[in-house]
C-alpha cells in the first residue's frame, strides 16, 4: 500500500486543534454589542486623593478577601 498524506490520525489531530481554537477566537474577538459612551461610568478627576477616578458621588463596591 502507498501511504497517504491524509490519515486518520491527522484528521482526528486537525479535528480537535479546530475545536479547541473557535472558541478560543470568539473569545478574543470581544465584540459585546454596546457603544463605550454609553457603557462607560462618568469618571471624576483623578488626583492624588482619588487615584481611581471616582465620581465624588458616585458608588463604589468593594471585595475584601482575606486570602486564607
Amino acid at each position: 500500500m502507498t501511504q497517504s498524506s491524509f490519515n486518520r490520525r491527522g484528521f482526528l489531530k486537525s479535528a480537535a486543534a479546530a475545536a479547541v481554537a473557535v472558541p478560543l477566537a470568539s473569545c478574543a474577538a470581544g465584540g459585546g454589542g454596546g457603544s463605550s459612551a454609553s457603557s462607560a461610568p462618568a469618571a471624576g478627576a483623578k488626583s492624588a486623593d482619588n487615584p481611581f477616578g471616582i465620581k465624588e458621588d458616585g458608588k463604589l463596591d468593594a471585595v475584601i478577601f482575606n486570602g486564607g
